[in-house]
């Protein structure tokens, strides 16, 4: 059906793991264990994602997220 969409690759896993802040999301992995342990953990998920791809499969809670509203300090004109 589409195409001009392929598999992932490990560059492409690489790329986005060098992206990572510290911060974590709702699936309560801390960022750290994919940045720190790459070596290890990024052939495994490659293959993961690839299968997911594969039989597209999405699961409803990969699309949650933390919406954090920020305070911006409003400066004063005089």
């Amino acid at each position: 059906m589409f195409q001009e969409l392929n598999l992932f690759s490990i560059d492409e896993l690489l790329k986005v793991t060098k992206q990572l802040k510290k911060a974590g999301g709702p699936d309560t992995y801390i960022n750290e264990v994919f940045i720190h342990g790459k070596n290890v953990i990024l052939p495994n998920l490659l293959v993961l994602f690839n299968k997911i791809f594969e039989i597209v499969f999405f699961s409803d809670s990969w699309s949650e997220g933390y919406v954090v509203p920020l305070h911006k300090r409003v400066a004063l004109i005089s």
